[in-house]
């Protein structure tokens, strides 16, 4: 168990459209943070639904996204993985960050609407258990010099398709050593935590949070002795197009998304002095996850 300062101060990350019933959740919530003297702090984004569900704005701190983090001693993620996954991408690593869910499957969200609050003293008081998580950046560089995008990603980087009715031809390397050349409707780079996301979907291994690895899993390939491999998580992986008339799309957690062509090349590795740190809920296992999300070895 991790021992902090109390916390005074929280941040919210919210999911982009909320329902009525999520809307009147995260109300008692809010109350039951104010009664307990706690800051709130919003983006600007928020700001009408925070004017519509809370009366009393003593205690409520609406910023900017550069200043939003130098105000917070946590953030809650309310939402699904999506949510918690843009949060976790977003975040600054000093401030912990507690996923509730407010969606259906919620694998990586540690804490449901109706168990949070058993938690949340001990949590204000600065008693939680804290777990960092690698966070990894993907890179597209034209003609090996100029960058034209690099952004981080937390679960999954995909490499898909542009034309629907054509293979991809790529070219994937593990610090310069050639993996594959492969022939499939993508390649999937994805963290152990996202290990039981897309690339599970795609005849992908399960892989422990804990264990420092990459997952690399073609999507359909052509070729049927070509699988999914296991990495360490220090290597740095490099893909290109084959075909000078290749393209392709790259997709972030589901969620953010580029153009990619022949005369570019993509490299990926892990953040040295980036991550993510996640509360966890004591009463829950990954392999009790796993069986209640997934009924994994039932």
């Amino acid at each position: 168990m991790t021992k902090t300062q109390k916390i005074k101060s929280i941040g919210f990350h919210l999911r982009p459209t909320l329902s009525d019933d999520n809307i009147n959740q995260i109300t008692n919530l809010f109350q039951w943070l104010i009664k307990r003297n706690v800051k709130l702090v919003f983006k600007y984004q928020h700001q009408e639904m925070v004017n519509k569900i809370i009366s009393n704005k003593k205690n409520i701190l609406i910023t900017d996204s550069i200043n939003y983090h130098k105000n917070v001693d946590m953030i809650i993620s309310l939402g699904g993985d999506g949510t918690l996954l843009s949060a976790c991408r977003n975040s600054h690593q000093s401030n912990p960050i507690m996923g509730i869910n407010l969606g259906n499957l919620g694998f990586i969200t540690e804490f449901s609407m109706h168990e949070y609050f058993d938690h949340m003293e001990d949590i204000l008081k600065g008693s939680f258990q804290l777990q960092k998580r690698s966070l990894f950046k993907i890179e597209n560089t034209q003609n090996n010099q100029n960058k034209l995008y690099s952004k981080p990603f937390f679960n999954d980087a995909v490499v898909h398709k542009s034309n629907i009715s054509r293979l991809l031809r790529l070219t994937v390397t593990c610090d310069k050593e050639k993996i594959y050349s492969l022939a499939s409707d993508g390649l999937i780079i994805s963290s152990t935590i996202g290990s039981t996301a897309y690339s599970l979907s795609a005849g992908g291994p399960i892989v422990h949070h804990n264990v420092n690895a990459i997952i690399i899993t073609p999507i359909c390939p052509h070729i049927i002795g070509i699988r999914p491999i296991v990495i360490p998580d220090n290597s740095t992986i490099e893909i290109k197009l084959d075909g000078k008339d290749e393209k392709a799309s790259v997709t972030l957690d589901g969620q953010e998304q580029f153009g990619f062509d022949y005369s570019q090349k993509l490299t990926i590795k892990k953040y040295r002095n980036k991550s993510s740190s996640l509360i966890l809920n004591p009463e829950k296992s990954y392999f009790k996850t796993l069986k209640d999300k997934m009924n994994y070895g039932k």
